[in-house]
């Protein structure tokens, strides 16, 4: 046979999909190759099956998990995107796959590509729960997945049979559905991947500034997967979205923006289209990009804001029983370890964020029956990594700090209990309390504070979860007691106020202020809060240090403005507060800050019209001006009602408690 003569037999996929197959013996069909996956011609497993009618009990397991047999039992498994742009970033290199090749049957779709053939989807793990009626026929009468399986070689998927039985015009219409998500996906960008150069800087800034709180991924398979250009595209612009808020500002210069908002958005814009359009199958690497998504506020009264991401992320990860302890035997140790890594990550993100805006946590503590993490669980994450060009190195101090914030985060949320519970008492929540002020310790001395001097490789993770302590207990002694002097100076909030401030100094002092911004600002708003608690009412030297200590947060907030650009909103508010009361803001007239390069974004750049929710980045690599959508600009320059939008959105608890107690409102009269 002619190496360009068609084999016989169409290759899984093709035959999956009802289209015309052109694989030879030497080269991948069209259709593979456009979706960048493997051509792997049908093999008849007819007459293979040996049929069983043993029951098969797995005692204390409340899921059944289907395994390949090929030895690797990584699951879920991240299929590479549908079709891999080139490093370019102009949009019109991404047509559809018949553009881009030349030929082909039609666009492919994402639920056959990355549901119905995907070659990982036999080693996907489904939980199902004790009491679901599958489950209980699998336990009674034997799974018959058991034995020698590959989900791949079925010929039809779950939803190929249920759109046979809908028809042909209804499969039409889903496929023309699928094709213009799949062009609207590739003229926003969303599968375009930046060039090597700044990709790798901003990979090597996650995991430099944010990664050691957050350690859910396995490093040797993303540093795989990265290096062959296989990484989710969700997973992947997710990580260019958070990177993008931590790195330095020549890096959104190279990328083709011209303020760091614009990327911010650009990246968040991307990741939250494809998952909108259901585009990954990989349930795991799902759960990874809505926790960075969740690092996403674009303003004040935006609804798709953190909470809402954190709970999604929750919600996704116990559908797959990570919290269940249940779930975990029959896995490799090394996924074992990566699971309870994204659990636990996600669990403290959301009681330290349910904390901070006063909501009540999505985890119920009641069924989380994990072990807590433990060093050994990080360790494992560093195994076989001989190449730190992306992930830097580790040390002692950057291992052991989400232990001890897991460990925080489990204190907060019974504290919470105890405070806000059905069966709430004096004696429950004087306990909780005292817990929390026992977590500093408990701490190794690679966790204490010893110097002023803080830098990424000593000290910077050490006042994260400092200031993540000292946030909890200001929050936690504020809601758990109701003494109108429970913020005064001698006070257990008004001590670590002080602390907040300290550190803060260090930070600022040794220039590792602005990589932090979203771990330190709950602390800024506490201790804020804290010291306009103490400009009245107190000796004239007392007010004096806290118009000062205030004036000093006020600084942080102006300097971390150009990272977050909701702060633009919240530095006006509190900049109107302290003028009611007294306390002037040196140069608090002008809301913006400044940055080295000159391209922060203030009130001024704030004002210009923002995007709508669809971005395409221009051709040549630059961003210029856009006159779509108003939202950013509206929220933030309008005259509005501020007393009123205070209990709109998130950090409102803060605001509130700032003017609590005091005779009039400062919100009556203009802000200066």
């Amino acid at each position: 046979m002619s190496s360009r003569t068609k084999t016989k037999v169409a290759c899984k996929s093709c035959n999956l999909r009802r289209v015309k197959c052109d694989r030879t013996e030497d080269r991948a069909c069209i259709n593979c190759r456009v979706a960048g996956q493997e051509c792997e011609p049908i093999i008849s497993r007819r007459g293979k099956y040996e049929r069983s009618n043993t029951k098969n009990h797995r005692s204390g397991s409340a899921r059944r998990a289907v395994h390949s047999q090929d030895g690797n039992h990584r699951s879920p498994t991240t299929q590479p995107p549908l079709a891999r742009a080139s490093a370019g970033p102009d949009p019109s290199q991404f047509g559809t796959p018949g553009e881009e090749a030349g030929e082909s049957d039609q666009v492919r779709s994402p639920r056959f590509i990355n549901r119905a053939n995907n070659p990982g989807r036999g080693k996907e793990m489904v939980y199902y729960g004790d009491s679901f009626n599958l489950n209980y026929v699998l336990r009674e009468m034997g799974n018959p997945f058991q034995g020698d399986f590959d989900s791949s070689s079925f010929k039809f998927s779950i939803e190929e049979l249920y759109l046979n039985h809908l028809g042909q015009p209804t499969k039409d219409q889903l496929d023309a559905h699928e094709c213009s998500e799949r062009i609207r996906l590739q003229e926003i960008g969303a599968f375009q991947r930046l060039d090597k150069e700044i990709s790798d800087a901003l990979i090597q800034t996650f995991f430099a500034v944010v990664y050691p709180l957050c350690p859910i991924f396995d490093l040797s398979e993303f540093h795989t997967k990265y290096k062959a250009e296989q990484i989710s595209a969700l997973v992947l612009q997710a990580l260019y979205f958070v990177a993008a808020a931590h790195c330095e500002m020549s890096l959104i210069e190279k990328a083709g923006f011209t303020n760091r908002y614009m990327a911010t958005f650009t990246f968040y814009q991307r990741a939250k289209a494809l998952y909108d359009a259901n585009y990954e199958s990989d349930a795991i690497a799902t759960v990874q990009a809505l926790y960075l998504l969740s690092y996403w506020w674009g303003s004040p009264l935006e609804q798709k804001d953190m909470w809402h991401w954190t709970g999604l992320a929750v919600g996704l990860a116990q559908t797959l029983g990570l919290h269940q302890s249940k779930t975990y035997p029959g896995l490799p140790e090394r996924q074992q370890k990566l699971w309870r890594r994204i659990w636990w990550t996600v669990y403290s993100h959301d009681i330290l964020m349910a904390l901070t805006l006063g909501n009540t946590p999505h985890v119920n503590e009641a069924y989380c029956s994990v072990p807590l993490l433990s060093e050994a669980d990080i360790d494992d994450d560093e195994e076989d990594l001989d190449d730190t060009h992306l992930f830097g190195s580790w040390t002692q101090e950057s291992r052991l700090c989400i232990v001890y914030l897991v460990d925080l985060a489990k204190r907060t949320s019974q504290c919470l209990e105890a405070l806000f519970g059905a069966s709430s008492d004096e004696s429950r929540i004087q306990t909780s309390l005292d817990r929390i002020s026992s977590w500093q310790s408990i701490l190794p001395q690679a966790l204490q504070r010893n110097s002023s001097a803080i830098s990424l490789q000593s000290g910077y993770w050490t006042s994260l979860i400092h200031l993540t302590y000292h946030t909890c207990q200001i929050l936690l002694h504020r809601n758990g007691f109701h003494s109108p002097n429970r913020l005064r100076i001698g006070s257990l909030p008004s001590d670590v106020a002080v602390n907040i401030v300290r550190i803060l100094e260090d930070m600022m002092s040794s220039g590792v202020l602005t990589v932090s911004c979203l771990r330190t600002l709950p602390a800024v708003f506490a201790s804020l809060s804290v010291q306009i608690a103490n400009l009245s009412g107190t000796s004239p030297d007392a007010t004096e240090i806290a118009k000062h200590r205030a004036r000093f947060c006020m600084l942080v907030l102006k300097t971390l403005q150009d990272r977050w650009t909701p702060l633009l909103w919240y530095y006006s508010m509190f900049l109107r507060i302290l003028h009611r009361m007294g306390c002037e803001v040196p140069d608090g007239g002008g809301h913006s800050s400044s940055s080295s390069h000159g391209h922060s974004v203030g009130v001024s750049s704030a004002a210009e019209p923002l995007p709508g929710s669809l971005w395409t980045q221009p051709q040549r690599n630059q961003v210029s001006d856009v006159s779509s959508g108003l939202f950013m600009a509206q929220v933030l320059t309008e005259e509005a009602d501020y007393g009123a939008m205070m209990e709109c959105f998130p950090f409102s608890s803060f605001l509130t408690d700032s003017i609590s107690g005091q005779s009039d409102n400062p919100f009556d009269q203009a802000g200066p």
